[in-house]
């Protein structure tokens, strides 16, 4: 679903899947500048919306992983960290 919204699927895959060290873990975009920043928001709300089902701000949380043990926080995202 994430490729029919314009995303270009991951490309630093394990690899049996053809590993690229350059590229991708994830789902990604690759644009010029300028960036345009309202289709960008546009996309990124309706692919959390439609994709992963988030229909309010609230819905969202994050999940990161630990340096030394210690656990990242991301108070700037303004958005609950998942419980661990």
């Amino acid at each position: 679903m994430l490729l029919k919204f314009g995303w270009h699927a991951p490309t630093n895959l394990p690899d049996e899947f053809g590993f690229d060290p350059d590229g991708s873990p994830n789902y990604f975009l690759d644009l010029a500048n300028p960036v345009p920043l309202h289709e960008l928001a546009a996309l990124a709300v309706s692919t959390l919306a439609s994709v992963h089902g988030a229909r309010h701000p609230n819905d969202l949380e994050y999940s990161t992983g630990s340096v030394d043990n210690r656990s990242i926080r991301l108070p700037q995202l303004w958005i609950r960290r998942a419980a661990a």
